[in-house]
């Protein structure tokens, strides 16, 4: 007979075993489960394999993730531009002429600030400090000036070059000294008959003394001297020998500056290596 529920009811299905599958020494043995202690899903799932559980930790980067790398810090002087003005003024006449011309390459701002005429005083304190150091000539400005005295690099090519023609107002290195510098003899007028109206150096070569010049500023003061009249050209060339000739007088100072200049750095130089000798055999005694 079927069996009676205590509600009374008949039980429509009777109970039914679910049989789970579990491995045993390579064999499957069949075990059977109450559904009541199971869940419907679990009672569907019982039979499937159990799936492994994914590594999900985090802070772990893979084999091949490459490392992080630092960022450089950038931007350190893009607020000083934005500063004020006097604070600025007072800064840059502490640092030295060739700092506040490297200043002025890094940006525009910088550019524009130190390049006007009005910032002239900013270059002139800073060249204060440079003891013994002539004042800049009325054919150059502040900026030009610093750049011939100070900067090493060629005006033409931009290679090192240590030589400074002061006469020229230029730096050349030996292989733009040559195609740059010329001889006035072989210089169209006025060069060829008034070498002097035009800045050059005097050197010796070949049993002679000859007189260099620049081949473009020859070239120039030629087209200025067709265009001047006949009657205003005797004139023109005496206006030319003042100026070569206050370029000379700026120059000799130049030169016996920079002759003192290297000679100190010489001694300077001379004096490390000394110590550095001494400091040397001390050690080497007292190893002994």
């Amino acid at each position: 007979m079927p069996q009676t529920s205590s509600s009374g009811f008949h039980d429509a299905h009777p109970p039914m075993d679910v049989t789970l599958c579990r491995k045993v020494e390579g064999s499957l043995e069949q075990t059977s489960i109450d559904p009541q202690v199971l869940g419907p899903e679990d009672a569907s799932n019982s039979c499937q394999p159990a799936k492994k559980r994914q590594n999900r930790r985090k802070g772990k980067q893979s084999e091949n993730a490459e490392p992080l790398k630092r960022s450089r810090r950038r931007g350190r002087l893009e607020m000083m531009p934005g500063m004020n003005l006097d604070v600025l003024f007072y800064i840059f006449g502490f640092l030295h002429p060739m700092d506040i011309l490297n200043l002025a390459r890094t940006t525009k701002s910088f550019r524009q600030l130190l390049m006007r005429k009005s910032s002239a005083f900013i270059w002139k304190t800073s060249c204060k400090q440079i003891d013994g150091l002539p004042d800049c000539p009325p054919d150059l400005t502040e900026p030009q000036y610093v750049n011939l005295v100070f900067d090493p690099h060629c005006h033409r090519c931009g290679k090192v070059a240590p030589t400074i023609h002061w006469r020229l107002r230029l730096r050349y290195c030996p292989a733009c000294r040559k195609q740059c510098l010329g001889d006035s003899k072989f210089c169209a007028a006025p060069v060829f008959f008034h070498p002097q109206a035009i800045p050059g150096e005097f050197i010796d070569r070949r049993r002679r003394r000859v007189y260099l010049v620049v081949r473009d500023t020859a070239r120039v003061l030629h087209e200025e001297f067709k265009q001047v009249p006949v009657l205003e050209r005797d004139a023109f060339i005496k206006r030319k020998y003042r100026q070569v000739a206050e370029i000379a007088e700026h120059a000799a100072k130049c030169e016996v500056w920079h002759r003192g200049v290297t000679e100190a750095r010489k001694f300077e130089l001379e004096d490390v290596r000394a110590e550095r000798a001494e400091a040397s055999v001390s050690s080497y005694l007292v190893s002994i």
